[in-house]
């Protein structure tokens, strides 16, 4: 069954997705905290978002090359027509449930950095509470 399989497809992405996300924000916070055992934990979280900002754009850079890597044969067939690799119109390949299956496996994906970094952020940050005041 297709939609039993794009379901496993996108559930093994948005996990790949969410682990990586998340292991990165977690070990970035535990070295900032590492750094600066006083740092305050509204601080911490601020800059576990800030990283977080910066892996939610490289990731999701990423899965739009690894998506469409895995479809390049259909990408040459949109984007050069006249090669006359398919039969079919460019019309017919756009409407395909493979090409909707890899836009849904995207934002499937990107939703999870989304909704993962924020969470992480949360948790790493009350994970190790700060040791205390910082004495000058």
């Amino acid at each position: 069954d297709f939609r039993q399989v794009l379901l496993a497809g996108m559930l093994m992405g948005l996990l790949g997705v969410a682990v990586d996300g998340a292991i990165e924000v977690a070990s970035s916070m535990e070295e900032i905290r590492l750094a600066n055992p006083y740092i305050p934990t509204w601080r911490l979280i601020e800059s576990g978002m800030n990283v977080g900002t910066d892996i939610l754009g490289t990731m999701v850079n990423t899965l739009l090359f690894v998506y469409l890597g895995t479809r390049l044969l259909l990408v040459m067939a949109v984007t050069a027509p006249n090669l006359g690799l398919f039969v079919s119109p460019t019309v017919e390949l756009l409407s395909i449930g493979i090409t909707s299956a890899e836009i849904v496996r995207l934002l499937v994906g990107t939703l999870g950095l989304v909704l993962t970094i924020p969470i992480t952020a949360m948790i790493s940050a009350f994970w190790n509470p700060k040791k205390g005041k910082y004495e000058t």
